[in-house]
């Protein structure tokens, strides 16, 4: 059997949690260890099980007395004064292990804003940064323990099967009808006692005293790294209005006037090749989730014998890392949300559509009319590919069938649970109209 699954939270000085922090952001570690902190600057280290959901609504949940998880809100005043500072919401933090996931939920998808955050990642900063005139919303996203933009590839939804998974892991979730819903399965399966194994992520959260003297000079140190941290992660963001004006003018200098749904796809798809927003991939490890173990209980229990076991997760595209990653229209993740010109057409239409505009705008950017050069937008022309797949091209040319898939991207093999032997889940409805983005 495993561990008891109730969230744990310690109150802890410096000293008493800084091997962990050096571990995973040795920088900090190191910032921290020349402050050399007095008692009073102390930390909350939080332990979250698979699912738990750290951010609701956008405010914080922490364990209360009992180990339940609760609203910040409705924890004793000291707590409350100590951790508050952000509105209510996450303060500054900094994941120890596995990882975490901010999200929105949109509809029947959601939308993976930052991908994972792994270990030694700080984030909450830009509240304590710019207090006085921040434009960061606190009550927008959500966040889970572990990934909530997750998912099984091949179809999970016949009836006698699940009902065997209902049975064995006391399943309140029906049999999912969108991929959305798979995230509360997997919840439900890891949670219960017959899952056998324990999965959990520490958070550590940083009180408010760690901020109070941010501005004087021997804690300067401090402060330019988080500047650092956080000029570096705001880059996208803060370049993204000169990226709109760029489309702008390809449109009129082609006198283009395509579907805005096509348009805000495609700048996703950019945005995605030079790694400022996640894509999915399958999992490998089970830094994300327990994944090895509900892939055993898929194939034992649900019985998934046809088809390999392969659960998708978000992930970032990096030529320094190039593993292929995938946009589905199945799974829409854009952040702008322009309804359809056209509600009546098809997937394969909406597909070839996007891979059209997206050439018209290589070949603008390729001549370089509009001073792109050396940036990621333009490098990107040299170095990244789109491949567009669905599992019946018709007559559209550039479309390719969704079986090659597997043929050019081995990983959806590796690290599963005896993944060779079984076939590619091709008519999975996210493979049925999908994007790859991978290295030239």
């Amino acid at each position: 059997m495993f561990a008891n699954k109730l969230e744990t939270i310690q109150e802890l000085q410096w000293h008493e949690v800084r091997h962990e922090v050096a571990k995973t952001n040795s920088t900090l570690a190191k910032i921290i260890d020349e402050l050399d902190p007095s008692p009073e600057y102390t930390l909350f280290k939080v332990k979250y099980h698979f699912g738990s959901e750290i951010l609701k609504n956008g405010y914080l949940y922490i364990p209360n007395a009992n180990n339940e998880l609760v609203p910040l809100s409705s924890t004793p005043a000291k707590i409350q004064d100590k951790l508050s500072y952000n509105n209510f919401t996450n303060p500054v933090s900094l994941v120890l292990n596995n990882a975490v996931e901010f999200f929105l939920v949109v509809g029947e998808n959601t939308i993976p804003l930052y991908g994972l955050i792994r270990p030694g990642k700080i984030f909450g900063t830009w509240r304590i940064l710019n207090p006085q005139e921040t434009h960061s919303p606190a009550f927008i996203w959500d966040m889970t323990a572990g990934a909530r933009s997750i998912f099984m590839l091949p179809k999970i939804a016949e009836s006698a099967k699940y009902s065997k998974l209902q049975r064995t892991f006391q399943l309140r979730s029906e049999k999912p009808t969108s991929l959305l819903d798979h995230w509360n399965i997997f919840k439900g399966m890891a949670n219960h006692p017959e899952f056998g194994e324990s999965w959990s992520v520490d958070v550590l959260f940083f009180t408010k005293k760690w901020f109070e003297c941010l501005n004087d000079k021997e804690w300067n140190d401090l402060k330019v790294y988080l500047l650092e941290v956080a000029w570096k992660s705001s880059e996208f963001f803060r370049n993204q209005f000169m990226w709109n004006l760029a489309f702008s003018l390809i449109q009129k200098e082609y006198n283009l006037k395509p579907n805005p749904y096509t348009v805000d796809i495609v700048k996703h798809l950019l945005a995605m090749g030079i790694g400022a927003m996640p894509g999915f991939a399958s999992a490998l490890d089970d830094s994300a989730a327990p994944i090895r173990r509900l892939q055993e209980f898929f194939v034992t229990i649900y019985q998934l014998n046809e088809y390999a076991p392969i659960i998708m997760q978000p992930q970032f595209f990096s030529l320094e890392n190039p593993r292929s990653i995938y946009y589905s229209l199945q799974y829409p993740t854009t952040i702008e949300f322009s309804p359809k010109s056209r509600e009546s057409s098809t997937k394969i239409f909406d597909l070839y559509q996007i891979k059209s505009l997206l050439s018209r705008y290589f070949s603008e950017i390729r001549l370089d009319r509009l001073n792109l050069k050396g940036t990621p937008i333009y490098e990107l022309l040299d170095s990244v590919k789109f491949d567009f797949f669905h599992t019946d091209p018709e007559n559209y040319s550039g479309i390719r069938l969704s079986k090659e898939i597997p043929v050019e991207d081995p990983t959806f093999f590796e690290q599963l649970i005896d993944g060779a032997s079984r076939n590619f889940p091709v008519n999975s409805p996210f493979i049925r109209g999908c994007v790859r983005i991978a290295a030239k």
